[in-house]
């Protein structure tokens, strides 16, 4: 008998790579199957199962791409993409929050999504403003990410204690700690209020409390000098540093995500701070009817100060080896049935605008407040300065033990925040140095 040799031919995926047999046997040839891993940034038990239903999906769709999953805790997520970078064993894809963007863009680490975008038939469902923001992340105002979702932060409460107490949601900042004080008794280990000061998010969501209440709305004034110098956010900052371990639990200095979530799902606190990204959580935990959400009150300047809403999305990495097989993913994972489903499971508001119509988002309860704030004409916004490379570093070197500090009677406020102050100028300063070059 003949030997018949295959041989192998290989030509791109996407102009219809073939494995094909000899031409004696003229069998049919078998499409070539391209892997490409995906690193998801957030993974939990939560977030998981629903990305691993979509990713399902893809598969069923086409038979080119095998996606190979890999979880990444958040709290690792950024130090193992620089190192991926560093070593050049970069994933094709992963999750990739905006605040993170800019580092990796400075290393030239991620691919440029501009022309593959506009040649996309669909990428007129893009909220502009989503994508103006995501291109903001970039000094030349390139494009290196897609969102999924949009976040913004907000109180959660317990409605059926506020009823029970005869209290509303706060419309004023007087009206936020004359119900957290009332909402406490220590006696059942119930307290009015839940912070979080031990991580990375601590600082995150005390600058939005400092921004609402002070209705600055840009990080530097023209001098390049830091919102938090002005007087106002040093009277915030010391009455809300004051209600801890007397409104909130002594052990909230140290609470991450998940103790802060914990306590409000619990029952040991009534007011949590967060954005919509724990309606998971707090749906497992929680009957439903016993928690709500409401805005931050108005600046004392008289309209509401809300951060810019956040986005996440999926990022390509320049050294992936599989571009073309992790872009025809990407597309899928922000196609309009996976957005839908991802935002309706997780509790976050879609950026594409046919999936903002769907019924789902026009009757979800704890987007209303949200909805309303984005449609007001006096609602105002604001932009952490995340694109400055050494954000991050501040904000883990300074912000987090600083705030601790002040919570634990170590040091002032007014100290705290002159040194982060100042860090964050002097990045400011160094940072247009160098992008005037």
């Amino acid at each position: 008998m003949k030997k018949i040799v295959f041989a192998l031919i290989i030509v791109s995926l996407f102009t219809g790579s073939l494995f094909a047999t000899g031409a004696k046997q003229g069998a049919a040839a078998a499409p070539a199957v391209v892997e490409v891993t995906f690193w998801d940034e957030n993974p939990g038990p939560e977030r998981t199962p629903y990305l691993n239903q979509i990713i399902q999906w893809y598969q069923e769709s086409q038979a080119k791409v095998k996606v190979q999953y890999v979880g990444v805790p958040q709290s690792e997520a950024v130090n193992k993409m620089n190192v991926a970078v560093a070593g050049n064993s970069v994933p094709e894809i992963s999750g990739m929050q905006a605040a993170w963007l800019s580092g990796f863009i400075a290393q030239k680490a991620l691919m440029k999504l501009d022309d593959v975008f506009a040649a996309w038939d669909e990428s007129k469902q893009f909220g502009p403003s989503y994508i103006s923001y995501l291109r903001g992340r970039d000094i030349n105002g390139g494009l290196y990410n897609l969102p999924i979702t949009m976040n913004c932060s907000m109180f959660w409460y317990r409605i059926d204690r506020f009823k029970d107490a005869g209290l509303q949601p706060p419309k004023t900042w007087d009206d936020f700690y004359t119900a957290i004080a009332k909402l406490t008794d220590t006696s059942k280990g119930q307290y009015g209020f839940v912070m979080r000061a031990g991580d990375s998010g601590g600082p995150d969501q005390l600058q939005q409390m400092l921004f609402a209440y002070t209705g600055a709305k840009s990080y530097f004034d023209a001098n390049g000098k830091a919102a938090f110098r002005d007087p106002v956010a040093l009277d915030f900052l010391t009455r809300y540093a004051s209600i801890f371990n007397k409104y909130t639990a002594a052990g909230d200095v140290n609470n991450n995500y998940q103790m802060m979530v914990a306590a409000f799902d619990s029952g040991s606190a009534n007011v949590l701070q967060h954005n919509l990204g724990s309606l998971g959580e707090h749906k497992k935990n929680l009957p439903a009817g016993t928690f709500g959400t409401f805005l931050y009150p108005n600046s004392v300047k008289g309209y509401l100060n809300l951060r810019t809403p956040d986005t996440t999305g999926y990022s390509i990495y320049a050294g992936a080896k599989q571009k073309d097989a992790a872009w025809n993913f990407l597309k899928f994972l922000c196609g309009a049935k996976s957005m839908s489903f991802w935002n309706q499971k997780i509790g976050q508001y879609p950026v594409r605008l046919d999936v903002q119509k769907e019924d789902w988002v026009q009757n979800a309860d704890h987007l209303k407040n949200l909805v309303t704030a984005l449609q007001a004409p006096d609602t105002s916004f604001y932009e952490f300065p995340s694109y400055l490379p050494e954000y991050q570093q501040i904000i883990n070197q300074i912000a987090i033990p600083g705030w601790q500090a002040v919570l634990l009677g170590k040091k002032t406020p007014a100290a705290f925040l002159d040194e982060w102050s100042t860090a964050i100028e002097q990045a400011y300063q160094r940072y247009q140095a160098a992008t005037k070059k």
